[in-house]
């Protein structure tokens, strides 16, 4: 696998979504993902005396960020990690955050973000009353209450079916409630197409940076 030659380019896949979704083991089993084909990739360097070229992947969680001191317009670009699969992140300034993301904001950030090869995922849940059961069953303690959890992730559906009004750019969805109607999360297959899909980018990415 030839991606990031020489440590070019910068790597940003973001996973969006109200809690309790599954968010934090997707992130972390596509920084798994990663860390395989990076030691693959060592490996087989080590054999043919090649320097490895797939660097270190981190997962990275954003917080709620103080709207007193965080600038909802440039704090986002300094925190464009390179090589992070990121659990939250600007879409969750405009749901948790009203008005602190303008539609012309927005689009710069955007932006910003492909400029780095960014691959943007959302999860949300259309199962309203198991989802607002699995809220009240979760142990763990969340910042907000479930009701309003609930709305939050209705904000996202509307975010994942284009019926936002600030029409956020998104690249796949997740609804945890599948069209059969069993509740499931993203298999290691969907994973993995994530995954694949991010990396295709990057290398186009750093495709153009060779001109």
């Amino acid at each position: 696998m030839d991606l990031l030659v020489n440590g070019k380019g910068y790597a940003m896949l973001i996973i969006e979504g109200a809690d309790c979704l599954g968010k934090t083991t997707a992130a972390q089993k596509i920084v798994a993902m990663h860390e395989e084909a990076r030691n693959y990739d060592a490996a087989i360097c080590n054999e043919t005396g090649q320097n490895p070229e797939i660097p270190l992947i981190q997962y990275k969680h954003m917080g709620r960020p103080d709207e007193e001191t965080f600038d909802f317009f440039n704090d986002y670009t300094s925190m464009m990690d390179p090589y992070s699969v990121q659990d939250r992140f600007h879409l969750g300034g405009i749901i948790w955050h009203v008005n602190k993301i303008t539609a012309a904001t927005l689009k710069i950030i955007e932006g910003r973000l492909l400029s780095k090869a960014a691959f943007i995922i959302v999860f949300y849940c259309s199962d309203y009353r198991w989802y607002l059961e699995k809220l009240k069953d979760d142990k763990r303690g969340n910042l907000f209450d479930p009701d309003t959890i609930i709305e939050a992730n209705h904000e996202y559906i509307k975010m994942a079916r284009g019926n936002h009004k600030l029409q956020p750019y998104i690249d796949d969805v997740w609804d945890l409630k599948q069209p059969y109607g069993a509740i499931e999360y993203p298999s290691d297959e969907v994973l993995k197409g994530w995954y694949d899909r991010w990396i295709e980018r990057l290398v186009l990415l750093d495709w153009r940076n060779d001109d």
